[in-house]
């Protein structure tokens, strides 16, 4: 009966869109009926009353059916995962930052993100270098975490690629459908010290994942003389 918005959030769509134009004695119709609920919906059972009405008779019908908005799903995806300043020196500053969805129902309860960054000198073992408290207001939120790299004192690499980790919700705070898919891995590039520059020099400023795979990527190229 309702065809379009339910209300101001919730989406309901009619397949097919237009109204059946006749339907004889005995002749059945069929008509798929797709539910969409908005980010702030909670887990939960919802009831959606579909009304089916003739202009040509007093008849009605009526079915309820169920829509599901399952339990919170967080999730990352490398391309979700950036730092500020990479490749970095050996003791200098960079800050992790990564960007988590959710795709189930929503909740209010913050929930912690661990980082981690690989020993230089011991691969496999991970060291903890922070955590950020994250609170879900929308489909997605973002952690970061600051922490200063280095090549290690028994390293003889002028460069090495130091491997991070993150951890969304280590202490399953938050009751998901899936469990498995709240970690994520980098890789930081660190040097001992700057690279030689050639005629030219780009500084990136901003590399960021977007849902959907797409990447923005925006630099400036300077020229630099000769002397």
């Amino acid at each position: 009966k309702s065809r379009g918005r339910a209300d101001s959030d919730w989406k309901v769509r009619f397949s097919p869109s237009a109204y059946i134009p006749e339907l004889g004695t005995l002749q059945t119709a069929y008509v798929n009926v797709s539910v969409t609920s908005p980010h702030s919906a909670a887990t939960g059972n919802y009831p959606v009353t579909v009304t089916a009405s003739s202009q040509h008779s007093n008849y009605v019908a009526t079915t309820t059916i169920s829509a599901v908005v399952p339990r919170p799903d967080l999730t990352v995806d490398p391309l979700d995962l950036s730092l500020t300043r990479n490749p970095v020196l050996s003791g200098q500053e960079t800050t992790v930052k990564v960007r988590i969805y959710n795709s189930g129902g929503a909740f209010s309860t913050p929930f912690e993100v661990y980082f981690y960054a690989e020993d230089p000198e011991k691969p496999g073992v991970y060291n903890f270098i922070g955590s950020d408290t994250v609170t879900m207001a929308d489909y997605h939120a973002d952690a970061e975490v600051s922490f200063t790299p280095e090549m290690g004192p028994r390293s003889t690499e002028n460069e090495i690629d130091l491997k991070i980790r993150v951890d969304v919700d280590p202490n399953n705070e938050i009751e998901e459908t899936n469990e498995l898919n709240n970690e994520v891995m980098g890789e930081a590039e660190v040097l001992r010290e700057a690279k030689a520059s050639s005629g030219f020099s780009a500084t990136p400023l901003m590399i960021a994942g977007m849902m959907g795979v797409a990447v923005l990527l925006s630099m400036s190229i300077a020229g630099r003389r000769r002397n």
